[in-house]
């Protein structure tokens, strides 16, 4: 058996979190209350079936963020996945126009990292072990 690319490992990885991001977003919109805390005007030719946002954040029962999904100051999308406790997990972003997935331990350091040397770039692929676990600097301002 042939042993994947680091370009399919990072295709495989994004594909697997889309789908994660995808049925969490099935699974908590039809039963959930949409709460609004800041609206503007949307023009009045807008698709009705089309949801605009800057940012969608999905909680569980008590409320606490398990995902975020945003649109950082310098105009970067990305998304943010939460562990039980709370705990940055995982991070799917175009930071620079580069895309990148991160997966973080348990005390958010970065442990894996897919993604692009440059935007148009080679695909890399970064493994952290327990001696070089690199601390995350999170791209959400």
């Amino acid at each position: 058996m042939e042993r994947m690319t680091t370009q399919t490992k990072i295709i495989v990885a994004t594909a697997a979190v889309l789908a994660v991001v995808d049925i969490a977003v099935r699974a908590f919109l039809p039963t959930r209350t949409v709460v609004v805390h800041e609206m503007s005007a949307v023009p009045a030719n807008t698709n009705a079936s089309v949801l605009t946002v800057r940012q969608l954040r999905i909680v569980d029962d008590s409320g606490e963020v398990k995902m975020d999904m945003k649109v950082n100051s310098q105009g970067n999308p990305g998304i943010l996945m939460f562990d039980s406790s709370g705990t940055e997990r995982l991070q799917l972003d175009t930071f620079q126009d580069i895309p990148s997935l991160i997966l973080m331990d348990s005390n958010e350091n970065r442990r894996v990292y897919f993604g692009m040397e440059s935007g148009s770039g080679s695909g890399t692929y970064q493994n952290y072990d327990e001696g070089n676990a690199v601390a995350h600097d999170r791209n959400d301002d």
